[in-house]
């Protein structure tokens, strides 16, 4: 009788026994252009497919039947891929000169994975058949229930010892055939992935936990304790079918306005990945539907452990840290991998993780839509990040919002700091002003002219009593010698190009160089003024934040 082991699934002959069932991810499938495998092909007796087809291999359709094609799996790599076109056939790989495990015998196992993309389609009374055949017709076939592999998307690890497939009949010295089909006759519309086929000398196998390379959390509904959200009302979150195969239960994402979106446990204990630090990977797949408005919108995730812990929250740029590096694409699934190890450096809990998002630039989002499917945690799966030059980082040179009232005032109404680096202003006047003295001025900002840039947030309060919004605000700088010498820009000449909207932050980027071409002196700043264009200030209320100078470009994210 087949026997369980520690992370694999066995099964006797003819009945199933209880196994342990581990999930995998859903993936992109591309087919492959050849019938071997392509690559290096391996000549070790023990591999028989590992990405690439041994040598003495090859593809067997007895019946003409089927179909085997070389493809492409982002979580296995290559991966073989039968079609079960005509029920009565029988598909798998066939050894050019037979195969002599029988040194292995007594310890040695035949192990392979295995996915479904699609079950039989025109019976339902089939039965999945593992077989290994030995010269001379002698073969052993293992059948396996249909509830025990009634999932599509999922990858199935399998292992079977060749001392108790010997002792079914099989001569261990002469192995030349290996398939895995449905029953004969029922096995019609089936498809169906296997790889990572290999014979072991058992020695692998000894702790539980050795070999845990799969799924020790996946996120494919809310049953588990997980749900989906969007950080404010306008925006929606929920699971439906993506109609893709390998993501059939996603979650799909549409953001309106400053919001992020992702995954959060409630009401359960938090994910404690706290045991595979240094190996194990968190990954998901990411398909765009329809990318956010605002172009300069960037794809980040967001990772908190411990809930409301301020410290433990980390931003991850999707591209930056992942293991391919790949930029969305509008209309194809990505794969994003990331190891834990690198998340616990930037400061996550790696034993109480509770959030998980993904999504564009907080605020910079609006209009965006996408799926996100297969979130899992891994035992295994780490890697080591390609050696690249990133850009410098962009330096902070200076902070207008320095969080001292002293240092603010309204003509025409009032000031006040109401947090570190926020300043409301309540405008009465219609030609009152917003003003910014600059402390120890004059400010030299010249040595960065060519690239620097001024950097703030600015909302439109709700509150606001005037009847419409201004038509233009002026963004405004002041030498030492006074206003007579003063530079204006309008909001519409940042890199937005647009005007705050009630209730809504907007980052704004204006380039240094677009202030110096206008005639100011860069190295003689006393004053900074934002306020609505004359005659349309009464009533305006508004908050800015974070008014930064940089040395280059650089996108802000305090959310």
């Amino acid at each position: 009788m087949l026997k369980n082991m520690p992370n694999k699934v066995f099964w006797a002959t003819g009945a199933c026994l209880t196994a342990t069932v581990l999930i995998g991810c859903g993936t992109d499938f591309t087919s492959g252009n050849d019938n071997t495998g392509g690559g290096d092909k391996p000549t070790d007796p023990m591999i028989v497919f590992d990405g690439n087809l041994n040598s003495n291999w090859e593809y067997y359709d007895c019946c003409g039947g089927g179909s085997i094609v070389t493809t492409s799996d982002s979580m296995k790599g290559n991966v073989l891929k039968f079609s079960i076109i005509d029920g009565e056939t029988t598909v798998g790989l066939e050894a050019g000169s037979v195969v002599d495990h029988s040194e292995i015998e007594s310890e040695g196992t035949i192990d392979f994975s295995m996915k479904i993309e699609r079950m039989p389609t025109e019976s339902d009374d089939y039965k999945w058949s593992f077989t290994l055949r030995s010269l001379g017709d002698e073969q052993v076939m293992i059948s396996i229930e249909q509830s025990d592999m009634d999932a599509t998307g999922v990858w199935y690890d399998f292992s079977f010892p060749l001392s108790e497939l010997a002792n079914e009949g099989l001569n261990t010295s002469t192995i030349d055939r290996i398939s895995m089909t449905p029953s004969w006759g029922k096995g019609t519309g089936a498809v169906y992935y296997m790889t990572d086929i290999i014979f072991t000398d058992g020695s692998g196998s000894s702790e539980p936990g050795d070999e845990d390379d799969h799924a020790l959390l996946t996120i494919s509904d809310e049953s588990n304790g997980w749900s989906v959200y969007t950080s404010s009302e306008n925006g929606r979150a929920f699971f439906e079918d993506s109609g893709d195969l390998g993501y059939a239960n996603a979650v799909k994402y549409e953001i309106s306005g400053a919001e992020n979106a992702g995954m959060i446990a409630q009401g359960i204990e938090y994910f404690d990945g706290s045991e595979h630090v240094d190996e194990g990977v968190l990954s998901f797949d990411l398909k765009v539907l329809t990318e956010a408005v605002d172009p300069e919108s960037l794809w980040e995730m967001k990772v908190r452990s411990n809930a409301d812990s301020a410290e433990e929250v980390v931003y991850v740029n999707l591209i930056d840290m992942s293991k391919d590096q790949a930029e969305p694409v509008v209309g194809e699934w990505v794969n994003y991998t990331f190891n834990l190890s690198d998340l616990g450096d930037e400061g996550v809990d790696l034993s109480a993780i509770d959030r998980v998002a993904i999504y564009p630039t907080y605020g910079k989002g609006d209009g965006a839509v996408y799926y996100v499917a297969n979130v899992s945690f891994y035992a295994e799966g780490a890697f080591v990040h390609d050696p690249i030059d990133p850009d410098p980082a962009p330096e902070l040179v200076h902070k207008i919002t320095d969080g001292d009232d002293a240092n603010i005032f309204a003509i025409d109404g009032n000031s006040y700091y109401w947090s570190e680096e926020t300043v409301r202003f309540l405008l009465t006047g219609t030609g009152a002003q917003a003003v910014f003295k600059i402390p120890d001025a004059p400010l030299d900002v010249s040595a960065i002219n060519n690239e620097g840039v001024l950097t703030f947030d600015l909302r439109l309060r709700v509150d606001s009593t005037a009847l419409s919004d201004p038509s233009d605000w002026v963004i405004r700088f002041d030498p030492t010698s006074g206003w007579e010498d003063a530079v204006v820009l309008s909001l519409l000449d940042s890199d937005e190009g647009s005007l705050p909207v009630r209730d809504e932050w907007v980052s704004y980027t204006i380039d240094l160089s677009k202030f110096e071409s206008a005639g100011l002196d860069l190295s003689d700043l006393s004053r900074f003024y934002v306020y609505p264009v004359a005659g349309e200030a009464a009533g305006i209320n508004y908050d800015i934040s974070y008014v930064h100078f940089y040395d280059s470009k650089v996108l802000i994210n305090n959310n």
